[in-house]
């Protein structure tokens, strides 16, 4: 145990074994489940998974519902496993015993002994025989039960192996155990399978290598990875035989390698696709953050009592005794409670233990420094903090069973020492719908019934009375009018009780409950609201609550929160008050983690749509006034593949003044080295929607209040938005077919003052499903989705799908249209719609239509001559601009390659090259490749730049998503002496040639180890001059036309925006502000 053998390698290279680690067990998964199946002893037939309760005898899709079962059972066996893979890693040894009985369970040794064997020449292992399977069972009846399970309790120094807090490795389920508990009692997996899935979880590579993962070297939090990794997949059945095609599962052909024989089970994503393993859990930087900034007042608090106290007993006593001692100091602590109401796996809740029980120690190590103990309690120790922190300071909830079971084991293996049990959990830590419950003090005849909740019968029928009480609220219309007077009453009476039970409204109750998984926090959590006699606390409720709640496509959880069920969606708008609208999930958990709060101090990660979209006005209101809002933070766009950005909200602070910043842009950054701003509540009050404008400091609130002075743009117009569809809908063609289509718009076609008719798509007139006036001319058209403003005239009768507003003039005049035109376009509408609205979306931003229309126009009802004249010559230049051909391709037409770059005399390696990564081959930097290449023409001569991408093996070096590094651009190749016509072919060519890359004009972007990138850059073969000369020369002079158009553009631009500002009233010095962030104004 703890001897596993590893390379020895770190950095970037951890991450690698973190990443085969998740993929082998998404593979480990689907042999389970094969292995399930294929097991001859396995009865898996619908009666028998119907007699044993498994599946619902009214279940219509049997085989679907049966791959359910196998696939939750299967990650259940598999979550067994992992847990005791990290159990006996070096450092816990959780299962290390000098019971020689016990140590022959361990999986260590199993994993050495299947490796052994599958490294002979006799590897078989065989798929009916289950060997493996029995060893595991006992193993996991030790851990459930413990070694000391026959005495009554287990001392804390009592090396024994500690029994398991829930149920993951329940081997002697009760009927109300869960499904995949009692799956996994009665079913098995035969040994050729199980030894191929401890081998996908222990080793490194091929099966042929001996080296092992070192679980000791992997976070616990890793198996929140693989459980969120894991959630994108459902189980399937193969009705044909599969290949893999670009990571999708597609019909073999004849001649493809099967990879998914006829009748296999496979994972696979809802669209088909085997996605790669990504990380939709919060990210580490930024639960941390949440969880210091969260507690680190109530820690501040501590210290300050304890200081004030010390003083007022002894006037202050010696420097380094202030504030009493490091124990008390610990005591209080351990007094705190902290709330994750959605926990998944338990991120947050591990961050709390960790944080709490490092203060704990740098308390102690404070004042042992400064003198003030002579002697510290052993409670101090980190192991001990965090047992205790564990066991008395978290608390958690979530709608996911397993999930509860990966918190419990997560901190179950944080809080493990090689010489101490790990913290009891299993009364903190609870499986429920957060969102849905009651409060005692809402159900009838139950006030004054508080005092025996002591009595753990009195709490499971006054739990059963709450569930009749929130089952009527999701329409149970049989409970008779005197029902909740005869539950009380027979509250102590077991007769009466009983006949209660037999009542069809209570029986139909509990069902909905259990369906439900009704969640009644004073019931559950009762020491957090009141004493031991049943009186309600002064401040109920906990310190602290932390966490990411379910949003719409976070985390894992789209399915949970994208489309709320009718009934429920209809409960959360009568519970709750924010719950208006088109609400989100989050909002209702939040209002809860405001609720269940003592003072309000909630540290939460929602969607950013939550600081500005109109229709979160309920929730930010709620907050404003129920909790001390303290600090905003936006991190944009933290979750992988989420098309929404994120931002922390912290509460619970008594000061008025908001903490306010954002780290967009920056990747995995350092919060705590962040800026922010200091802007007060009452600025947010008196938003219009109450909007959270993070980005307003004084400055920038002055000149806001100057535009808003004008009308809104609704008082001009009206406004339609286009064809509810896509660009992508089958009906539109890219191409026109003369006399039967029409050109019709997405709003990627609308380009600043002009269309892009690259763009458009075409559609038959009888397909326009909305009134011919939305269309007609003039009017403006408008991108919805964009970070700014960006519209055109439009004078033709073009139609528009539905990411593009038309907007027609309430006058007609096409003057009043054009006027309007460059006030939106402009850098002054621009600055306004940027500081009030486009700068809180970081993701996939949208211009709502209640937004455009309240935007401030400056606009009397007469058009501004000047300005109509300026946007008049701005679209005409812009017209004659996008008829310009700049394809290059086009205009060189057909030609053969001459020599390569690297074959120039006058081309040569810049200086200082050979020592840059572009020197490099595959060989030192693997997965090493061209980023950007550009060309610059330099009194000298022509120089070619590039970028390297390349994975690092440090930690500390920054990389995107895709775990790539990339440098600046680097001087790789200088032509000094070469004619005009090869500098303009150079400097038109190769960038074109890169962009195409794939072995076009011989150039790829990839270094191989025998091939540098410097190497890759210098065999780029360019045309024959000869071949291209005209069509080079026709290319440099459209271009050189694009550049002047381009100019005088710009130089109108900056007069309508000139025009704009005085039409406004702005002083020069706003002005200038404008200018600085948006241009010329």
């Amino acid at each position: 145990m703890g001897n596993d053998r590893s390379d020895g390698s770190g950095g970037g290279r951890q991450e690698a074994v973190d990443r085969e680690a998740t993929e082998n067990a998404a593979e480990a998964l689907e042999v389970l489940a094969e292995g399930f199946l294929e097991h001859p002893d396995n009865d898996l037939g619908r009666s028998a998974l119907t007699d044993r309760g498994l599946i619902p005898d009214a279940e219509d899709n049997f085989e679907s519902a049966r791959l359910d079962l196998l696939y939750d059972s299967s990650l259940v066996y598999l979550y067994r496993l992992l847990v005791v893979l990290y159990a006996e890693s070096e450092g816990r040894n959780l299962l290390e015993t000098a019971d020689e009985t016990d140590a022959q369970y361990s999986l260590d040794s199993l994993k050495r002994t299947i490796a052994d064997r599958l490294d002979s020449a006799d590897s078989a292992y065989h798929r009916r025989q289950t060997d493996l399977w029995s060893r595991l069972d006992d193993l996991f009846e030790l851990l459930d039960r413990g070694s000391g399970s026959d005495r009554p309790e287990i001392d804390e120094n009592d090396p024994s192996v500690p029994a398991y807090d829930g149920w993951l490795f329940r081997t002697d389920p009760a009927e109300d155990d869960p499904r995949e508990a009692r799956f996994l009692a009665e079913y098995a997996v035969g040994d050729a399978h199980l030894a191929r899935v401890v081998t996908l979880l222990t080793r490194r590579g091929d099966a042929g290598e001996t080296a092992f993962i070192d679980y000791a070297s992997l976070d616990v939090r890793q198996l929140g990875s693989v459980h969120e990794s894991l959630l994108q997949y459902r189980l399937d059945m193969a009705d044909e035989p599969l290949t893999l095609t670009d990571g999708t599962y597609t019909a073999a052909g004849d001649g493809d390698d099967v990879v998914v024989p006829v009748g296999n089970v496979y994972l696979t994503a809802d669209d088909g696709e085997r996605k790669a393993t990504g990380a939709y859990y919060t990210p580490e930087y930024v639960v941390e953050h949440v969880v210091e900034r969260t507690l680190e007042p109530l820690v501040r608090d501590v210290r300050a009592d304890l200081e004030a106290e010390r003083a007022r007993s002894d006037g202050g006593g010696r420097d380094g005794a202030r504030g009493g001692s490091a124990d008390e100091f610990a005591r209080q602590i351990f007094d705190l409670n902290v709330l994750d109401p959605a926990m998944g796996s338990g991120r947050f809740l591990l961050a709390v233990v960790e944080y709490l029980a490092r203060e704990i120690v740098a308390e102690r190590d404070r004042r042992a420094g400064a003198g003030g103990d002579e002697s510290v309690d052993a409670v101090c120790d980190i192991d001990r903090a965090r047992r205790k922190v564990a066991r008395r300071c978290v608390y958690g909830v979530d709608l996911d069973p397993l999930a509860v079971e990966l918190a419990t084991a997560s901190l179950w293996l944080r809080t493990a020492a090689a010489d101490r049990p790990p913290a009891s959990l299993d009364r903190h830590l609870k499986a429920g719908n957060a969102l849905v419950g009651s409060d005692l003090e809402e159900v009838p005849a139950m006030k004054g019934e508080f005092e025996q909740f002591g009595c753990d019968r009195h709490r499971q029928r006054s739990t059963a009375i709450a569930n009749v009480h929130t089952a009527e609220r999701f329409g149970l219309d049989t409970v008779p009018d005197d029902a909740y007077r005869r539950m009380t009453a027979a509250l102590e009476d077991d007769e009466a009780w009983a006949a209660i039970e037999r009542e069809e409204w209570f029986r139909e109750a509990q069902q909905r409950a259990d369906d439900g998984s009704y969640f009644h926090w004073k019931l559950e959590f009762p020491e957090t609201y009141r004493d031991e006699d049943g009186d309600l606390l002064d401040r109920p409720g906990f310190d602290a609550v932390v966490g990411n709640p379910p949003w719409v496509a976070t985390a894992g959880r789209a399915n949970v929160s994208a489309a709320i069920e009718t009934d429920l969606r209809a409960y959360l708008e009568d519970a709750f008050e924010a719950t208006d609208g088109q609400f989100d999930l989050y909002v209702a958990f939040y209002e809860q983690a405001i609720r269940q709060s003592r003072t309000g101090r909630v540290g939460f990660v929602v969607p950013d749509s939550v600081l500005t979209r109109e229709q979160n006005e309920p929730i930010r209101a709620y907050v404003l006034e129920h909790a001390s809002l303290a600090e905003i933070l936006q991190v944009g766009a933290a979750f992988e593949g989420v098309e929404s950005g994120a931002v922390v909200l912290v509460s619970g602070d008594e000061t008025d003044a908001v903490r306010c910043a954002s780290a967009t842009g920056i990747d995995r950054p350092d919060l705590g080295d962040i800026a922010y701003d200091s802007i007060p509540a009452r600025v947010f009050e008196a938003q219009d929607a109450k909007r959270f404008l993070l980005y307003l400091d004084e400055d920038t609130r002055s000149i806001l209040d100057q535009i808003e002075r004008q009308p809104p743009l609704g008082e001009f117009i009206t406004i339609s938005r286009g064809e509810e569809v896509s660009k992508r809908a089958a009906h539109l063609a890219e191409s026109p077919r003369e006399g039967e289509t029409r050109p019709i718009a997405p709003g990627g076609a609308v380009r600043r003052y002009g269309i892009d008719e690259g763009e458009l798509r075409y559609v038959e007139a009888a397909d326009l499903e909305k009134a011919e006036r939305n269309y007609g001319s003039p009017k403006l058209v408008f991108r919805q989705t964009s970070a700014s403003l960006v519209g055109t005239l439009d004078a033709d009768g073009l139609a528009t799908v539905k990411s593009a507003y038309n907007v027609h003039a309430e006058s007609g005049s096409a003057d009043d249209l054009k006027h309007l035109l460059g006030v939106l376009n402009s850098s002054v509408l621009n600055f306004y719609h940027h500081y009030k609205h486009a700068a809180y979306r970081t993701v996939f931003p949208q211009i709502n239509q209640s937004t455009f229309e309240a935007l401030p126009m400056a606009f009397d009802g007469e058009p501004d001559p000047k300005l109509v004249d300026a946007v008049d010559r701005v679209l005409s230049l812009t017209a004659e601009r996008s008829r310009l051909d700049l394809d290059l391709a086009e205009h060189l037409g057909t030609y053969e390659f001459g020599p390569s770059l690297g074959a120039l005399p006058e081309c040569q390696p810049a200086e200082g090259v050979s020592a840059t990564r572009l020197a490099a081959t595959a060989d030192e930097l693997p997965n090493l490749r061209i980023g950007d290449v550009r060309v610059e023409s330099r009194s000298s001569g022509v120089v070619l730049a590039a970028s390297a991408r390349y994975k690092p093996d440090d930690d500390a070096v920054e990389t995107d998503r895709w775990g790539y590094a990339e440098t600046d651009p680097i001087p790789a190749l200088e032509l000094d002496g070469a004619d005009d016509e090869r500098e303009t072919l150079i400097e038109a060519f190769v960038p074109y040639a890169a962009d195409r890359a794939e072995g076009f004009a011989d150039f790829r972007r990839s270094a191989t180890q025998s091939s540098s990138l410097l190497a890759r850059l210098q065999s780029l073969t360019l045309p024959r001059l000869d071949d291209v000369a005209a069509g080079l020369r026709e290319f440099s002079a459209e271009r050189a036309r694009a550049r002047e158009l381009d100019d005088r553009i710009a130089e109108t631009e900056a007069a309508i925006d000139r025009r704009v500002c005085s039409l406004y009233g702005l002083s020069e010095d706003e002005r200038d502000a404008i200018r600085k962030e948006f241009g010329d104004g």
